[in-house]
């Protein structure tokens, strides 16, 4: 409310679909130190929701449920039900990635009448930062269908400077368990497409 300030819930995916929608929550509440391993380490980018975009009109929500890799269309002008939210798998046979278990979309935004879904590939399976891509499709809001092919499509295997004094910020394949390429700091660059946005035309892409 802008006018209050109070936040108040819209929807709840679990309520409408069923408990642990968008993923099972990996947090060990009452031990935030260890917080369950490599369980909420691999967590990440895979459970919960992503972008979130609305229609020019403001009366269609996106957004992207990391787990099922799925975008959900949800209307602002009446109740959300199973009855009135799309959805749309993304599409796993993105060109270039070797195992469709490493495409994971996550950036979704609304640009002159079309939807546009960022994701990367991200080399878990392959452990080959040659599969690391980042990837824009665009989607009909009509039909909620993905463009048949990636309407951009940027190889990360670039070099990025530091990360750390000595220590290269190139870009690397996700990693299903903790790992540093320093001994003394925890780093490990693994990209994630997590916002489209456009000016004049011009798309920008936040890695």
């Amino acid at each position: 409310n802008r006018g209050s300030g109070a936040v108040s819930q819209y929807v709840n995916l679990n309520t409408i679909f069923g408990a642990s929608t968008a993923g099972s929550n990996p947090h060990d509440t009452n031990d935030y130190n260890f917080d369950n391993g490599q369980a909420t380490w691999n967590a990440v980018g895979k459970v919960a929701l992503g972008g979130l975009a609305i229609n020019t009109s403001e009366t269609l929500l996106y957004t992207m449920n990391l787990a099922n890799r799925t975008l959900y269309e949800i209307p602002t002008t009446a109740t959300p039900s199973s009855g009135n939210i799309r959805t749309s798998t993304f599409p796993t046979t993105m060109p270039g990635c070797s195992n469709n278990s490493d495409v994971r979309p996550f950036a979704v935004s609304y640009y002159e009448g079309l939807v546009y879904v960022g994701a990367v590939c991200s080399g878990d399976a392959t452990n080959s930062v040659t599969d690391v891509d980042a990837y824009v499709y665009s989607v009909d809001p009509t039909t909620l269908a993905f463009s048949g092919s990636p309407v951009l499509r940027v190889p990360l295997d670039y070099d990025r400077q530091e990360v750390d004094p000595g220590f290269a910020a190139d870009w690397r394949p996700w990693t299903t368990n903790y790992s540093t390429i320093s001994t003394n700091h925890h780093i490990s660059p693994q990209p994630m497409l997590t916002d489209i946005d456009f000016d004049r035309g011009n798309m920008i892409l936040s890695l």
